[in-house]
């Protein structure tokens, strides 16, 4: 989390920032509440993940000097729990525009059970909805710009979805 401070930090004069979740698996989900107090001027949530007995709220706090700028995510079909969770959230707030492809849809919380055999299972143990109430699991996280991957384009040097998020950095000032 210190990096990314610093990072955003530095570039707290560009025109934009944009974060690339392309392949992202997730990670730890506070993250995600971090980097959006990075971005923001007031305080908010990126959705809950309710479990049996109680919720989780990813509330998020604006921190000194945030970044003021435009913010675009880019997401792919591989990107999954925490970067849908950052996502869907940055979206649903008016925070960010996502380009790219609809996420993985696999949002839920999950933990290893241990089987007699030696073998592991794992099972969700919470529901995630966004700000808006809206389940990404199953469903992902819908692009507010569909940008598809194009091999062709990646192999002669130019990455489209990147080049789209850059155009629209450049458009929205």
């Amino acid at each position: 989390m210190a990096k990314v401070r610093t990072a955003i930090g530095e570039c707290r004069d560009c025109a934009g920032l944009i974060f690339d979740l392309r392949g992202n698996p997730g990670g730890v989900g506070g993250i995600a509440s971090g980097i959006a107090g990075l971005l923001s001027s007031s305080e908010g949530s990126l959705g809950t993940m309710k479990m049996r007995s109680t919720q989780l709220k990813f509330a998020f706090f604006p921190q000194p000097e945030s970044f003021k700028g435009p913010v675009v995510i880019i997401i792919d079909g591989s990107s999954a729990s925490t970067s849908e969770v950052f996502a869907g959230g940055m979206q649903e707030i008016g925070r960010a525009k996502i380009i790219g492809e609809t996420s993985m849809g696999a949002a839920l919380p999950s933990i290893f059970q241990k089987l007699p055999t030696g073998a592991l299972f794992q099972f969700a143990i919470a529901d995630f909805k966004t700000p808006k109430g809206i389940l990404v699991e199953g469903r992902g996280v819908i692009p507010d710009l569909e940008v598809r991957w194009n091999r062709k384009a990646l192999l002669s040097g130019h990455d489209s979805q990147l080049d789209a998020a850059i155009k629209l950095l450049q458009t929205d000032k």
